[in-house]
């Protein structure tokens, strides 16, 4: 590659997580859940709803988004990521997903779920690639604690308790 041409390759390969975060909510939530997000994010929509109509353009956004710091990483170091112990298994699990699409009788929601696993392998070679220091391990712990505390918080808020009562006889005062 060129000079320029690798600086801008390697800006991208180091901007990985940032294209990750930005490509996961691409990929984890359909057009047609988007504009269905009254109902709640896991809705499940009819077999034949029009919305539904799945991979949507931001889909192949969110898929490019996620491949391109690989491909660049591929040509200017010889590999797409960083290897880790969880390759071959991460493989094996994503071929047989990709396999289950075939008898599925219910391809959109299938491919709903494959590609929310493909941006779970995505953030998992994203944290991967770019923390390489014990500093930059104690700075990705701190970051995926306080996902982890948002992605619980989002889920308390988005289960409609007026339609599905539970006994939360723990938490009354």
């Amino acid at each position: 590659m060129k000079p320029i041409l690798g600086k801008v390759a390697d800006k991208i390969i180091a901007g990985e997580p940032l294209l990750v975060a930005v490509a996961v909510p691409l990929l984890v939530f359909p057009r047609g859940y988007v504009w269905q997000w009254q109902q709640g994010i896991f809705h499940y929509a009819p077999i034949e709803d029009p919305a539904l109509r799945y991979p949507g353009l931001l889909s192949w956004i969110g898929l490019a988004l996620v491949a391109l710091p690989w491909l660049l990483r591929w040509l200017r170091e010889g590999r797409p990521t960083r290897g880790t112990s969880l390759d071959l298994p991460l493989a094996v699990y994503l071929g047989t997903a990709a396999l289950s699409l075939w008898p599925s009788v219910d391809r959109a929601h299938s491919l709903n779920f494959l590609l929310l696993l493909l941006a779970g392998v995505a953030v998992y070679y994203a944290v991967v690639n770019a923390v390489d220091t014990g500093k930059k391990q104690a700075w990705a712990l701190a970051h995926l604690m306080v996902f982890g505390v948002a992605l619980a918080a989002a889920g308390i808020f988005q289960t409609d308790w007026a339609q599905t009562p539970q006994d939360l006889s723990l938490i009354h005062i």
